[in-house]
């Protein structure tokens, strides 16, 4: 059993764990991960949701700087009870990330279609899902904003733009 309880954590994605009729072996498992392995690539598409169970990963994004430099940026850790994955999920496209363990981890991975499936068959429990991935993705796209913001900040005042920028405006 998966049950959780406790501040910060998800608890729907727990109890969609604990269902009956979404039974480990057969829509999901568990999987152990070592710290600095790979989860999943950017660009590739697993079909697979993952719930972090126990331990830590990092959102790894890939930037050009020029020409043939490329680095890549931590974009955010994730911790128990943080799902990543989703949006292949939900635009079945390739993943936009690089996902990797930053310590050793147990992870639920769920197929996808199956849990798509499941949440049109149980309707409750599948609106519980959403909603939560609803506000994962918010959150998400906030604190995306505010870092984004910050990098344009520093790039502008970087390449001194800043001092042509009315206070303010």
């Amino acid at each position: 059993m998966i049950h959780e309880t406790g501040g910060g954590v998800r608890s729907s994605l727990f109890k969609l764990l604990d269902h009956a009729d979404f039974e480990e072996g057969q829509y999901w498992h568990r999987r152990v991960y070592r710290n600095n392995e790979v989860i999943l690539s950017e660009g590739g598409y697993s079909g697979k949701v993952f719930l972090v169970l126990h331990g830590a990963t990092r959102i790894v994004g890939s930037a050009a700087i020029s020409g043939d430099c490329q680095v890549r940026p931590g974009v955010r850790d994730l911790g128990r009870g943080d799902m990543f994955g989703e949006l292949s999920m939900l635009d079945h496209g390739p993943h936009s990330a690089t996902v990797i363990a930053i310590s050793d981890c147990e992870l639920a991975v769920i197929d996808s279609q199956s849990l798509l499936e499941f949440i049109e068959k149980d309707r409750d429990v599948g609106y519980e899902i959403f909603r939560e991935l609803c506000h994962m993705l918010v959150d998400r796209l906030r604190k995306t904003d505010k870092q984004v913001f910050s990098l344009l900040a520093w790039g502008l005042k970087a390449h001194g733009y800043d001092k042509y920028m009315q206070h303010g405006a």
